[in-house]
C-alpha cells in the first residue's frame, strides 16, 4: 500500500511538472518581455525537486523488498545448514542429499526476487492506469447521440428565440443571470453591450448549450433548446469568437473542418474575395499552420474564423467581439461580408465597440445579468442612459485619435 501510493504521489507530481512546462513554453515571449526567466526558473526548481522527492520516495520504498528477499535468503541457508548438519552427523542423513537440499532452498528465492520486480512494475503501471482510468470515467457531455456520424443542421430553424426568467451560476448562487427575459425575432439582429462581467458571453454558452440555466427555459422556435440534439443544434450556429483557436494542418482544413466540398461554395468565395482572403481558396491553403496558428496574425485567423463559420451556412449567427483584434479596413470588410451572409439569418453580436452594434434592431445593455436598457440605437442615446454615455465617449475617443493623428502627419 505504501508502494502504490508512493507511485500514485510521484504520477501526480510528474502531471504537474508537464503542465507547467508545456504552460510556459506557450507563454515564453511573455516570460521574456517581462524579463521572469529567474522567478519561472525558481517555480520550475520547487516543481521538479517536489517530483524528485516523489520518485526518491517510491524508490526508497522498493529498495526495503530486495534486502529483505536476501536476508530471507540468507536465514534459509543457514537453517538448512545448520538442522541438516546436525541430521548429518547424528542420523546420518546422506550429504548428497542435504545438498540437494540446500540448492532447493537457494533456487526457491530467485522467483521470488523476480515476482518483487514484476510487482514493482505492475503497481507502478497501476499508478498511471488510475490516471487515466479517472479521465475515462468522466460522464460524456449528456444530449450527444451517435457521434460518429455527421451532424446536419436544422433544415426549417428560423431563429426565434425565447429567454423566459432565466437564471444562471457556474456556482452556488453567484447568479450570473438574474431573472432574464428576452425574445429575439426570426431574421433579427440584437446587439449586447455591457462592462466586462455583464454576462454576455455567459449568453453565448447557454445559447450554444455548453450550459443549461439552473431556472427559467430558452425557447428556440417554440421548443425549449433542451430538447434539441446539441450537435445539430450546434451545426445550426455560427460563432466567431474573439479568441480564434485554430488547429494545426492546412487552412483549407481550418475553413472546412473535414468537409472539403464547401470549398467549391459559391457564396464562401464572394466572402473570400470581400475580405482580400480568395488566395486561401487556392494553392496558399494548403500552407501548414503552426500550432494555433502561430503564423497568422490576428486578423487573419479573425478571416479565417468568419469563413469557418461561413462554410457551415449558420441559421443563426454569433458574434462575440468578432472584429476587436482586427484593423479598420478589415472591420469594414468584415461587416459588409457577415451582411450579405447573414441576410435573413438571426443574429446575436456582443460587442464593446458600440459602432459595432449601431445597425442593430435591437440593441441590450447588460449590468451584472440583468438588461437595464433596451431599444434600438437612436432610442438609446435619446435615453440618456448608460448605453448613450458609452456611445458618446467612444466616440469622443476616436475623435481625440483621428485629431492626434493628423497632426502628427
Amino acid at each position: 500500500g505504501q508502494l502504490q501510493a508512493s507511485y500514485r504521489n510521484a504520477r501526480t507530481r510528474l502531471s504537474a511538472l508537464n503542465a507547467f512546462v508545456a504552460e510556459n513554453i506557450q507563454g515564453m515571449r511573455i516570460v521574456h518581455l517581462f524579463n521572469r526567466q529567474s522567478l519561472h526558473f525558481e517555480r520550475f526548481s520547487r516543481v521538479n525537486q517536489r517530483y524528485c522527492d516523489a520518485q526518491v520516495e517510491s524508490v526508497r520504498v522498493y529498495a526495503f523488498l530486495q534486502p529483505a528477499i536476501t536476508i530471507s535468503e540468507g536465514v534459509a541457508v543457514a537453517l538448512v545448514l545448520i538442522v541438516g548438519g546436525n541430521l548429518v552427523l547424528d542420523s546420518g542423513l546422506e550429504v548428497g542429499l542435504l545438498v540437494s537440499f540446500l540448492t532447493y532452498s537457494m533456487s526457491l528465492f530467485q522467483p521470488v526476487r523476480e515476482i518483487a520486480d514484476k510487482w514493482n512494475i505492475f503497481l507502478a503501471g497501476m499508478a498511471s492506469a488510475e490516471r487515466i482510468f479517472s479521465i475515462l470515467d468522466w460522464n460524456p457531455e449528456g444530449g450527444l447521440q451517435d457521434i460518429e456520424s455527421r451532424a446536419d443542421p436544422y433544415p426549417d430553424l428560423r431563429g426565434h428565440l425565447v429567454f423566459e426568467n432565466v437564471w444562471f451560476a457556474y456556482t452556488g448562487e453567484k447568479w450570473v443571470l438574474k431573472n432574464f427575459s428576452l425574445e429575439i425575432q426570426p431574421g433579427q439582429h440584437v446587439g449586447v453591450v455591457g462592462h466586462t462581467g455583464a454576462g454576455k458571453t455567459t449568453l453565448i454558452s447557454l445559447l450554444m448549450r455548453f450550459y443549461d440555466p439552473q431556472k427559467g427555459r430558452i425557447l428556440l422556435d417554440g421548443k425549449d433548446l433542451r430538447e434539441y440534439d446539441k450537435r445539430r443544434l450546434r451545426a445550426s450556429l455560427g460563432l466567431i469568437q474573439q479568441d480564434v483557436f485554430l488547429f494545426s494542418g492546412s487552412l483549407h482544413e481550418n475553413f472546412t473542418l473535414g468537409r472539403p466540398e464547401v470549398l467549391a461554395d459559391p457564396g464562401l468565395k464572394r466572402a473570400a474575395v470581400e475580405l482580400r482572403a480568395e488566395a486561401w481558396l487556392g494553392p496558399r491553403g494548403e500552407e501548414e499552420l503552426n500550432e494555433r496558428g502561430t503564423n497568422l496574425s490576428l486578423g487573419e485567423r479573425q478571416v479565417v474564423s468568419f469563413l469557418r463559420a461561413l462554410a457551415a451556412h449558420p441559421k443563426f449567427w454569433i458574434l462575440d467581439e468578432a472584429t476587436a483584434n482586427v484593423d479598420s479596413d478589415t472591420e469594414e470588410r468584415l461587416a459588409s461580408a457577415f451582411k450579405q451572409a447573414s441576410s435573413g439569418a438571426t443574429a446575436v453580436l456582443i460587442a464593446h465597440r458600440l459602432a459595432t452594434v449601431r445597425e442593430c434592431d435591437q440593441i441590450l445593455v447588460l449590468h451584472h445579468g440583468e438588461i437595464i436598457e433596451r431599444g434600438n440605437h437612436a432610442a438609446l442615446i435619446e435615453h440618456e442612459g448608460l448605453y448613450a454615455r458609452l456611445y458618446r465617449y467612444q466616440a469622443a475617443m476616436e475623435n481625440q485619435d483621428e485629431t492626434l493623428g493628423s497632426q502628427r502627419v
